[in-house]
């Protein structure tokens, strides 16, 4: 599991380069921001998040309070994607 999706990028083709087999070999899940997955030959499994549209929602949420809204609302639901990747085992 990686945390970072430039991090996952670099182990990814480091384990490649090695000749490890993913995800025959090892299973790799990754923590990515949207439109920046990990670089890979194949499908990967991965939680992504997508900043700039959960920075939208709040946004949007804190105008219409000061725009007089009765009160602050910040009942936003962000939720990031679960992708699951082609060769990845379901649970």
């Amino acid at each position: 599991y990686f945390t970072d999706d430039y991090l996952a990028s670099a182990a990814i083709l480091a384990l490649e380069h090695l000749r490890v087999r993913i995800p025959d070999d090892v299973k790799v899940v990754s923590l990515s921001n949207f439109g920046h997955g990990p670089v890979s030959w194949g499908s990967l499994t991965r939680i992504e998040i997508d900043p700039v549209q959960d920075g939208e929602r709040v946004a949007d949420a804190l105008l219409a309070y000061l725009q007089g809204g009765s009160g602050l609302n910040l009942n936003v639901s962000i939720e990031p994607s679960f992708i699951v990747g082609e060769s990845f085992p379901s649970v």
